[in-house]
């Protein structure tokens, strides 16, 4: 597929894309009692259900970037943000709160990448100065509506589709976004890629989902109990 370049599609598609992850993160927390309502999900399972997107953004967002420069970050950008798109839309179908995080992991594995490359691609689509500057700006204002206007979307969609409307917003997004990042956005790699560390990424997942873990699910098995204290 021939691309064109064209860096104001490039900063619409990332800032649209860093506004819906960062909603995800924010806006499902006001959705928790409806959530455990319509899934008949006890407390801890509705925790994970929200959570299990937060670990995986966190543990994996500076893998990301240094795989978006080892092997392009408009390749790592799209597959982030399909795997975003498709994991929306299955968690609008999830039947449990197990399986909705599960997929909830999935989509903040996608969140991750995406957020991780979003940058470096704003960086390379243009020159130093004032215009990259700006596009940079732009992105971060976005994730920052997002943190200011998260709760009170969730609160709404909540309550007058139920909480599953909250995942279905990103779908129609999510593939307008694909479509303009397929045609629009210019591939681009570092010459000098960072290298990627697994072991330091294995440790970290385990310690926060440890920490995260006894958070959790303490209140519900003891604070005292093996299950609880083994993680840490």
């Amino acid at each position: 597929m021939r691309v064109a370049h064209r860096p104001a599609w490039t900063t619409a598609v990332a800032s649209a894309a860093g506004y819906l992850l960062v909603l995800d993160l924010v806006g499902v927390n006001i959705a928790l009692p409806d959530l455990r309502r319509r899934l008949d999900a006890g407390l801890s399972g509705a925790q994970w259900a929200i959570d299990a997107y937060a670990l995986a953004l966190a543990v994996l967002l500076l893998p990301a970037g240094a795989l978006a420069d080892r092997y392009g970050r408009r390749r790592m950008f799209i597959t982030g943000l399909a795997a975003f798109t498709a994991a929306s839309l299955a968690c609008v179908l999830a039947p449990t709160a197990g399986a909705l995080a599960a997929l909830r992991a999935v989509q903040g594995c996608g969140a991750a990448v995406l957020y991780g490359t979003a940058s470096p691609l704003l960086a390379a689509a243009y020159p130093a100065g004032r215009a990259r500057n700006r596009a940079i700006g732009v992105f971060a204002a976005a994730s920052g509506a997002a943190i200011a206007t998260g709760p009170l979307a969730g609160g709404a969609l909540t309550g007058l589709f139920g909480w599953r409307a909250i995942f279905l917003l990103n779908v129609p997004f999510g593939l307008v976004a694909l479509a303009i990042a397929l045609r629009s956005v210019r591939e681009s790699r570092d010459p000098r890629p960072r290298p990627f560390d697994p072991v330091a990424t294995a440790c970290l997942t385990a310690a926060l989902g440890g920490l995260m873990w006894a958070l959790i699910e303490g209140p519900h098995l003891g604070w005292g109990a093996p299950g609880v204290l083994l993680p840490l």
